[in-house]
């Protein structure tokens, strides 16, 4: 089975629609957060997914046997330990722990909000670059 260079295209645009969507930034700026080489791996990685599914099959059955590049299994350890301490910070800010200097306590629940937001938004990013 053949993956034309435009249809492997219109996937990875969704893919950082998807992204800038999730993180409420723009398409250039998801773009910044994947970078070309994670840009490059999709397009393989959807290849060979491509190329070794059958009609009817069960996918999410199917053995994961796409091989994943050491620098991109490090850019998603470093961003799951991010997404960690951003979550941490949101529970600390919603559960009365100290605002950083120049933040009013008004405040408060938009940061705790705006924190998980950030550290979901990385979740998710990293569940993609993985999947």
């Amino acid at each position: 089975m053949h993956l034309d260079r435009d249809r492997a295209g219109e996937l990875i645009t969704r893919q950082v629609r998807a992204v800038a969507a999730l993180m409420a930034v723009t398409e250039a700026t998801a773009r910044t957060y994947l970078g070309d080489e994670i840009i490059k791996d999709m397009a393989r990685r959807m290849l060979f997914e491509v190329a070794g599914e059958r009609p009817g099959a069960d996918l999410m059955e199917a053995p994961r046997t796409v091989p994943l590049p050491l620098a991109l299994v490090g850019i998603t350890v470093a961003a799951l330990a991010e997404a960690m301490q951003i979550s941490g910070a949101a529970d600390l800010a919603a559960n009365g722990g100290k605002l950083p200097d120049g933040i009013p306590e008004t405040a408060r629940n938009q940061l705790a909000a705006t924190l998980r937001r950030d550290a979901d938004g990385l979740i998710a990013i990293t569940n993609m670059a993985i999947d």
